[in-house]
């Protein structure tokens, strides 16, 4: 009887394998797949060279107060 240990390394080669087999009936079926690229999450979003830029507002210096 397999280990737990065992068993759980055989698992993820028996779904990649199932995977291969899924994708290659696909394709000689006619099926395409298409593969998309890496998208990198932009945290700071920038103008379009060319779009005008509206600076922003200080606030007045009046309505600022010193801490004591």
């Amino acid at each position: 009887m397999p280990t737990a240990e065992r068993k759980s390394k055989q698992a993820p080669t028996l779904s990649h394998d199932r995977i291969a087999a899924d994708i290659a009936a696909f394709r000689k079926a006619g099926g395409k797949v298409e593969v998309l690229g890496n998208t990198p999450i932009q945290r700071r979003v920038t103008p379009a060279s060319g779009a005008a830029v509206t600076p922003a507002v200080a606030a007045p210096a009046a309505a600022t107060r010193a801490r004591r």
